[in-house]
């Protein structure tokens, strides 16, 4: 049933992110979530990553993307708009490695 669906990305709550050194459940679903995602050739994206040990857990883990805090704080609307207007000022993308 899972095969039918059309995924490009799955997510792992940050609830799990923030418990991922505990081990135990958070642990186990992390892996399982990585593990089921990748063979169908869907991208796993951690939210709430708070910090470089986050990171370096959910890379050693096979993580493909990584959103939160570390990276970037939220934006309020207003905040957004004018990143977005900036963004497309650009030619090169906001985030992301630099040549």
């Amino acid at each position: 049933m899972l095969a039918a669906v059309n995924l490009r990305r799955s997510r792992i709550d940050a609830s799990l992110v923030r418990d991922l050194d505990e081990g135990g459940n958070s642990e186990t679903l992390v892996r399982a979530i990585i593990a089921i995602a990748h063979p169908m050739r869907v991208q796993v994206a951690a939210d709430g990553v708070a910090s470089a040990v986050e990171i370096e857990r959910l890379r050693q883990r096979g993580c493909d993307e990584i959103q939160g805090p570390f990276v970037a704080p939220a934006l309020p609307a207003d905040g957004f708009e004018r990143f977005r207007s900036a963004e497309k000022q650009e030619e090169a993308p906001a985030f992301g490695p630099t040549a």
